[in-house]
């Protein structure tokens, strides 16, 4: 089954828990990619162990569960084959899947979790893998855009714009795509951070 087929092959699911499951598997299955980026091969078995064995507890709550468990057995026989760039692949495919599954309207986090992914993507893609970038990447990159704007934190904003122009022009050579992906996951790691910051509460008065 083609990599297409299988996240088509994912029925929409509703109901206010579908954002929070992917979000958490999405999670387990970030570690497999990073193991694969970060070159650290030997971190990508016990992370594919995790991100299964989350699975196995929690798949009745995701629609057509049994695609997602060939896309999990896939990638462990590529981990344990030391394949750690297609194991990489087929966690991305199982991520990317679980959040094309909900239809609600993600929030901020979400989006910013989606462009980390586009970020995986567009680094496996420069290794020669066969992956979509996803498809709202685009505009989630602008709607992070705005909130930043918002925030007063205009250069990060600029810098994120940059970072996702660069993933998503096609017109480079792969050694420049695996910079723009790296990029753009390190330009990923400041919002995150802005936005913890933004939400976290004010430090305690000092008493007398």
């Amino acid at each position: 089954m083609k990599p297409t087929d299988r996240l088509s092959a994912v029925a929409s699911r509703s109901g206010a828990d579908c954002r929070t499951d992917a979000a958490a598997f999405q999670e387990r299955l970030e570690p497999v990619i990073e193991a694969a980026i970060d070159h650290r091969p030997a971190a990508q078995a016990p992370a594919v162990a995790r991100a299964t064995s989350w699975w196995k507890i929690h798949r009745a709550a995701f629609p057509s569960p049994a695609v997602t468990d060939a896309l999990l057995a896939d990638m462990a026989k590529a981990s344990h084959a030391h394949r750690t760039s297609e194991a990489a692949r087929l966690a991305y495919e199982a991520a990317s899947a679980s959040w094309r599954a909900c239809p609600s309207e993600p929030s901020v986090t979400d989006r910013i979790m989606l462009i980390d992914l586009g970020g995986m993507a567009a680094w496996l893609k420069s290794r020669g893998q066969r992956v979509e970038l996803p498809a709202e990447l685009s505009k989630s990159l602008d709607a992070i855009g705005e909130r930043l704007e918002a925030a007063k934190r205009s250069a990060l904003a600029r810098k994120l714009t940059q970072a996702g122009r660069d993933v998503l022009d096609p017109a480079k050579t792969k050694a420049l795509a695996r910079r723009a992906s790296v990029q753009l996951l390190d330009v990923v790691d400041e919002v995150e951070t802005a936005f913890r910051q933004a939400v976290a509460p004010a430090p305690p008065k000092k008493t007398k």
